[in-house]
């Protein structure tokens, strides 16, 4: 009859269909179950981030909050933080759930353009990136079921390195990144 009030979890591997899934690994996960009317969970972790970035300098983890909450309405809160060489990110997921909306705040700063690599190989080779870094905030929301075609607003973009630095206040992009 009582319910669990704590789970944890030393490391979450994800297996697709038959095969480790490389790209999603949590680590330290503890799920804390606060309330049950209403209902509120919440779920701690770590987030390893070397299958997403090369960096070369070992481990590199972000912190992972959720929130679960019922009241006064179905909400999960999620919030992600972590280093990436000199900077750092931070990402802030707000999901309204019976009415399937979202808001996303997010902010780079100080990274490292050299981690762009990590996503693409469309960069030139002789492109030397390690000198240069990025900082920004995007601010995004609209439907769960559409966000790719969401509005999607850049503030304060900063692109700064050895040769210059390139400034940008305000990039407003109203149907997304379609």
């Amino acid at each position: 009859r009582n319910e669990i009030q704590v789970v944890r979890v030393d490391r979450l591997e994800v297996y697709w269909p038959h095969q480790k899934y490389n790209y999603f690994l949590l680590k330290d996960l503890v799920i804390t179950n606060k309330s049950s009317h209403p209902k509120i969970l919440f779920l701690e972790g770590n987030l390893d981030l070397d299958p997403y970035f090369k960096t070369g300098e070992g481990k590199s983890l972000a912190s992972l909050k959720i929130e679960y909450n019922e009241f006064p309405e179905k909400i999960i809160k999620s919030n992600l933080l972590g280093a990436l060489r000199e900077g750092f990110f931070s990402f802030q997921l707000v999901n309204r759930v019976e009415d399937d909306k979202f808001q996303l705040q997010a902010e780079l700063k100080n990274v490292s353009l050299s981690l762009l690599k990590s996503f693409s190989d469309e960069f030139p080779k002789d492109l030397n990136l390690k000198s240069n870094w990025l900082g920004m905030k995007l601010y995004s929301e609209g439907s769960s079921k559409a966000i790719l075609n969401s509005s999607v607003q850049l503030k304060d973009v900063l692109v700064n390195g050895d040769l210059g630095e390139l400034a940008i206040d305000d990039v407003n992009f109203p149907n997304g990144f379609k």
